[in-house]
């Protein structure tokens, strides 16, 4: 059934709700011929949202929480009964915590009931602001084309604290900051029948916790790793008044290791992955993989063709990146695949991964093709052609 009421609800200019806010609205109810919906019922249910928070001031910071486990809320926040006039008065107050990891999003769907039973409806959306301000990080630019820091150097991150308005906060305030390496565990967990499942789970190892004093809401604070310290990083910056936690992960490498960073995807245990110096190669050039390891292990690389396995070798593991070289030639073409196999000493304790990992990447060959079409034999039409000369 269409509407047969014209629903009018208003939070005000520029409305922006918050915890404990006194930004109370108004709606309205009128019968699309004029008179007032007096003393009909109405009710408005709520739901809080996720959503991405930035302020115009400071484009290229990050305000929310990454390590954020927010579940939308809902709520009703009016039901009740319209005035004479068809107005009543919308008190949005939710109960949120820190969970929220930042803006959030409160989307009401409105209802006005007729004496009957039957009901119009409208929708709308108005920020909410679960915060009373907010920690905002930059961090500095990273290296093209992968956007990854280098390890071994300081870099320095641009750290702001501003209202819920996104205007800085006048004053001496101060924000708790906590920097992690990321790392993954696996472990083989047995759950009580006698079958066991090979479990994965992300942990954060802390390395440092500071505290920064900002001026007039701007701040900034330097970190740095050594340089074989690469992987996959995270900074989290506390607003220490309101709550409010924002944070960023990031990757920390060394100049020609790039591919390491895209290496985000653990969702398989026995997963090695590992980066060759050439995409493509020609017969005679040497070719270099670069394979992540500990020391103590052993490689078995298998060079093969879409049909046979070409060679095999086995080469002993170094402490970091273990350099597997060998000469192209013709039996490699016209393309191979690299598959290496690593074997970890069994009982080691210098890192928590399977004692067997495996990964395969292709190395193509560089082809070139000459031809000459002085001896074929071409239609008359086709040699007087624009394309022919063209060629």
């Amino acid at each position: 059934m269409p509407n047969r009421l014209k629903i009018n609800v208003d939070f005000g200019k520029d409305a922006l709700l918050g915890k404990n806010s006194e930004s109370n609205g108004i709606i309205n109810a009128k019968w699309l011929f004029g008179t007032p919906a007096k003393n009909l019922k109405a009710k408005i249910d709520a739901s809080l949202y996720a959503k991405k928070t930035g302020f115009a001031k400071f484009a290229g910071y990050d305000f929310d929480n990454p390590t954020s486990n927010y579940s939308t809320q809902s709520k009703t926040i009016l039901d009740g009964t319209l005035d004479a006039e068809g107005n009543a008065t919308i008190k949005p107050n939710f109960e949120t915590d820190e969970s929220a990891p930042g803006m959030l999003s409160a989307n009401m769907v409105i209802k006005v009931f007729e004496p009957g039973g039957s009901f119009s409806t409208d929708n709308i959306v108005v920020p909410y602001s679960p915060y009373t301000s907010y920690a905002g990080l930059k961090l500095p630019e990273g290296e093209k084309p992968f956007d990854y820091l280098l390890a071994g150097k300081t870099h320095t991150t641009q750290i702001v604290n501003v209202d819920n308005r996104g205007n800085l906060l006048s004053g001496n305030t101060s924000v708790e900051i906590q920097f992690y390496r990321i790392q993954w565990r696996w472990w083989w967990d047995d759950n009580g029948d006698n079958l066991s499942n090979f479990t994965q789970n992300e942990y954060n190892k802390l390395i440092k916790k500071d505290s920064v004093k900002l001026t007039n809401g701007k701040g900034e604070w330097k970190f740095g790793t050594s340089a074989n310290e690469w992987g996959r990083y995270l900074i989290l910056v506390k607003d220490t008044k309101s709550g409010h936690i924002t944070g960023k992960t990031f990757y920390i490498d060394e100049p020609g290791w790039q591919s390491r960073s895209s290496n985000d995807d653990q969702s398989a245990a026995a997963m090695l992955s590992f980066s060759s110096n050439k995409e493509k190669c020609k017969v005679g050039e040497e070719v270099q993989l670069n394979i992540p390891s500990s020391k103590g292990g052993r490689i078995l690389v298998s060079l093969e063709s879409g049909s046979k396995v070409i060679k095999t070798f086995w080469q002993q593991t170094v402490q970091g990146q273990t350099l597997v070289n060998f000469k192209a030639d013709t039996s490699m073409s016209p393309n191979i695949y690299a598959t290496v196999s690593l074997l970890q000493p069994h009982a080691q304790t210098s890192n928590d991964l399977p004692i067997r990992m495996y990964g395969s990447i292709p190395i193509l060959w560089k082809i070139k093709i000459h031809f000459s079409i002085r001896y074929l034999r071409l239609h008359p039409a086709f040699v007087r052609s624009k394309i022919f000369r063209l060629l």
